[in-house]
Formats: structure tokens, C-alpha cells, sequence
């Protein structure tokens, strides 16, 4: 008497329930281990078009960056607005955070963080800027991370200030600042 071939079923129902193992492994691995995948970042002028919804005629003083950072994008962008009485004394600075998904989150800050002079009309958006710093061999080259981008006007017109570095706590940290115009692209550090 003949048994049936359960042992032929069982290891092709096996090897079918290792594959799909296998491959939803490699989704989730993909996933998790290529940053590029699950970056959805926005430009500073992006945020900016959302953050001055809510502003109430605020002045913008600073924008920078406050999440995740890629090539002048940002997962969350924050818009600091000052307010000032009739004498142009300051009296209280909003932030406003613009996320890459358009949700918006306002917030009193303490202290007048007042950085410098209004920022109005800049024509150069966060990802040109970065374009233009990387376009210079001596930032090109770094190994270091891309830390941080910030728009601001110190007096001369609002400028984008970036910064690359690492910091090795056997002596071997490194950091390098640019600044551009954000108007005309012009490089100084």
C-alpha cells in the first residue's frame, strides 16, 4: 500500500513560505536602511508660502532648518516672527514650524531672539543655496555632515548661512561655515 506524497507538498510549501520570507526581509531592509527612500523634505520658500498664513503680520526675523536635512531641504522648517509696538521695541517672537506635510505648529518664544534685521524678498530657496555650496571645491570635498542652514539678515540683506562639520573626541573635529546672499548667490565665509 502506497502513502501519498506529503513529504513533496510539505517542502514545496516550504520553500514558497521562505521566499516571501526572504522578500519581505529585503522590503523592509530597503525601507529601513536607504535614508533616501523615506525623505520627504520641502524647500525654505515652500514653508514659508504656509508660515506667513499664520504669521499675523509678524516680521520674519529667521528661518532654519529643525528635522531631518537633504541637499537645502528639510523635514521641518521654523519661521521666527518678531512684533514690536509703535516705537519699534519688540514685544514678543512667534515660531511658527512648517513640516514637509503642510501641518503647522505656533508657538511663543521666550526672549526676543532677534537675529538681525527683517528678511524680505529673498529670491535664492534653500535648495539652490545648498546647490551653490556644493559647487565649491573646498565644501564639495568635506566628509563632514551637513549640520545645519539658516536665512537671516545681520544688516547687508538676508544672507543663508550653512555649516558642515564633525566632531571626533580624539582631536580630529572639523567645521566649516559659508554664507551666500540670498539675493545674488554671492559665496562668503
Amino acid at each position: 500500500m502506497e502513502e501519498p506524497q506529503v513529504e513533496g507538498n510539505k517542502s514545496k510549501a516550504v520553500i514558497a513560505v521562505v521566499i516571501v520570507v526572504i522578500i519581505v526581509f529585503a522590503a523592509i531592509g530597503f525601507y529601513l536602511f536607504d535614508g533616501d527612500a523615506s525623505f520627504e523634505g520641502i524647500t525654505s520658500l515652500e514653508g514659508y508660502e504656509i508660515a506667513e498664513l499664520h504669521s499675523d503680520n509678524g516680521i520674519l526675523i529667521l528661518v532654519g532648518t529643525v528635522d531631518q536635512k537633504q541637499d537645502g531641504l528639510a523635514e521641518c522648517w521654523k519661521f521666527s516672527y518678531g512684533y514690536f509696538d509703535d516705537d519699534g521695541y519688540p514685544t514678543s517672537n512667534v515660531a511658527i514650524f512648517v513640516d514637509s506635510n503642510g501641518t503647522v505648529s505656533k508657538y511663543n518664544e521666550t526672549g526676543f531672539g532677534h537675529f538681525g534685521g527683517e528678511i524680505t524678498n529673498w529670491t535664492i530657496d534653500s535648495d539652490e543655496a545648498y546647490s551653490i555650496a556644493m559647487s565649491k571645491p573646498r565644501i564639495a570635498d568635506l566628509n563632514d555632515e551637513f549640520v545645519d542652514m539658516c536665512l537671516t539678515n545681520a544688516g547687508n540683506g538676508p544672507m543663508w548661512h550653512m555649516e558642515w562639520g564633525s566632531i571626533d573626541y580624539l582631536d580630529d573635529s572639523s567645521w566649516v561655515v559659508i554664507w551666500i546672499d540670498a539675493n545674488t548667490g554671492e559665496v562668503s565665509s
